[in-house]
């Protein structure tokens, strides 16, 4: 896995009025709750008409295009890839020519959701930016590569009236062998370290990650109050994807922020039958429920994301570093071991067992966690990186 510098913002679900922590996990298929009858249909809610008193078009803005490269961008990768015939030389040279001209390094900025050309000439994006860059620069070189989306644990951001939902893609390169008999999937991952646990992945289509692309657009376009911009954006979306929930989540944030409440719990209803798990579409009905006054219907979605909770390991891993960080040893060792009955081989939770045991003096059993966690690393990086912790405690301990 390469690791570049940004961090990861990917795309984007809007939550409104939510409080932070409230959805930190999927949830299971909502049973036996309010449905969706008698609601707005998910049709009338693509017209836009009781928002701007006229029907909404996604031709009203120029469709982008998301992976296209010009002159410029042919000649790097001509370059780059220059006398080279297999694939795995191609992908090194095209790595080592995007690392020597800060391509990786580029100027991070969570909120500008660009193209592969515009990332190229302007220097800065988010990841799914820099993420778009690499397709279609790979692309040209002749790289077998697919978007990935990252199942990692909820990220958020935001401010007193919206929190973002931050979630992840990545790139699969099919293929490499890298001196192996047998040719591997690599992933190239403009990443941080919050994605560095072995976290579900599921390759997806560029009409997916194109709806992804312009629902990030309408969701900065909506916290810039530029709301029809942001209805045509999310428009332009489901055109290319129609089961995007991150985009029917948003839109229905934005009927929220207009006071249509039900044509946003039709939309919340529409996300969920795209993906019933969706945490977003689950909190925004939470608070859409108790804004209306019914407390069963928003305590019912809230035990659903509990439960869900405390089946995710990942759930109690963010508690035990919480806990960690601010000196509750008892409390962040329970937790982790909460992750760890759920899920054995994931590293990084030994590694932060580890981490916890050297704070409170038990050496011997932090060595052992550091041992299981160099045994369940996968990457040779973080194999050596678990060797030197090792070598540091023997040290220690020997003093």
């Amino acid at each position: 896995m390469f690791h570049g510098r940004p961090p990861a913002r990917s795309f984007l679900a809007l939550i409104g009025l939510a409080l932070l922590g409230l959805v930190a996990a999927g949830c299971a298929a909502p049973q036996g709750v309010r449905s969706s009858a008698g609601l707005p249909e998910p049709a009338t809610l693509l017209t836009g008409v009781v928002l701007f008193g006229a029907p909404v078009s996604a031709d009203e803005l120029p469709d982008a295009e998301v992976r296209a490269l010009d002159q410029d961008m042919r000649a790097f990768v001509a370059a780059a890839v220059a006398g080279t015939q297999s694939h795995d030389a191609r992908l090194e040279r095209l790595l080592h020519a995007m690392l020597m001209s800060g391509l990786f390094s580029l100027d991070y900025q969570s909120e500008m959701t660009l193209t592969a050309q515009e990332t190229f000439h302007r220097g800065v994006g988010n990841c799914l930016a820099f993420t778009n860059l690499f397709v279609a620069l790979a692309r040209e070189a002749r790289l077998r590569v697919q978007y990935q989306q990252v199942q990692a644990p909820a990220m958020w951001s935001g401010d007193a009236q919206t929190f973002v939902f931050n979630q992840h893609v990545n790139v699969l390169v099919r293929g490499v062998s890298t001196g192996r008999h047998t040719p591997r999937n690599q992933v190239i991952d403009f990443n941080q370290p919050d994605f560095r646990g072995r976290h579900p992945q599921r390759p997806i289509s560029d009409a997916e990650l194109d709806a992804l692309f312009y629902n990030n657009l309408g969701a900065e376009s909506l916290q810039e109050g530029a709301h029809r911009v942001a209805m045509v954006y999310f428009l332009k979306a489901l055109r290319v994807h129609g089961d995007s929930p991150e985009t029917w989540t948003n839109l229905g944030v934005l009927y929220r922020r207009h006071d249509h409440l039900e044509h946003a719990e039709s939309a919340f209803h529409r996300a969920l039958l795209s993906d019933p798990q969706y945490k977003p579409a689950m909190s925004n009905l939470v608070r859409l429920f108790e804004h209306r006054e019914l407390p069963e219907l928003a305590e019912e979605y809230r035990g659903r994301i509990r439960r869900h909770q405390e089946r995710n390991p990942f759930h109690h891993y963010a508690q035990a570093e919480t806990a960690h960080a601010s000196g509750q040893h008892d409390e962040a060792l329970a937790a982790v071991d909460r992750a760890l009955r759920l899920r054995r081989d994931e590293h990084i939770f030994h590694f932060l067992r580890a981490r916890i045991l050297a704070s409170t003096g038990r050496l011997e059993d932090s060595r052992a966690s550091l041992e299981r966690a160099r045994q369940h690393a996968l990457l040779d990086p973080a194999k050596a990186m678990y060797d030197r912790k090792l070598e540091g405690l023997q040290s220690r301990s020997s003093r």
